[in-house]
C-alpha cells in the first residue's frame, strides 16, 4: 500500500478492511489461478490500475510508521487521561 501501487492479496481480515475502498483486489488463499486472474485484470481492465493507485495514494500516508506511531501516542494519552501536549513533552 505505501508503495502506492495496486495490491492483490488473499482475503485475510486486515486485507479485507484495508482494501475495501478499492485500493486492491482480494483472491482466495492458495489459488494461483485466482492470483493470475486478478493480476491480469489489473493489467488489462481500462482504468482499474489507475483507480487502485489513486485510492492507495489516499490511504498510504496513514500507514507509514510516523502516522502509526502518532496514533499509538494518541491512544496512550487517552488511556492515561493526558492531553496531547503533556504526552508529547
Amino acid at each position: 500500500m505505501t508503495a502506492r501501487r495496486p495490491v492483490v492479496a488473499t482475503g485475510f481480515p486486515h486485507a479485507r478492511e484495508l482494501l475495501a475502498s478499492g485500493a486492491g483486489l482480494l483472491v482466495e488463499r492458495q489459488s494461483p489461478v485466482a492470483i493470475a486472474a486478478a493480476v491480469r485484470r489489473v493489467l488489462t481492465e481500462p482504468g482499474l490500475a489507475a483507480r487502485m493507485t489513486a485510492e492507495g495514494t489516499e490511504i498510504a500516508p496513514g500507514l507509514l510508521w510516523p502516522a502509526v506511531a502518532d496514533q499509538y501516542r494518541q491512544l496512550a494519552a487517552m488511556a492515561l487521561g493526558l492531553d496531547d501536549d503533556r504526552m508529547s513533552a
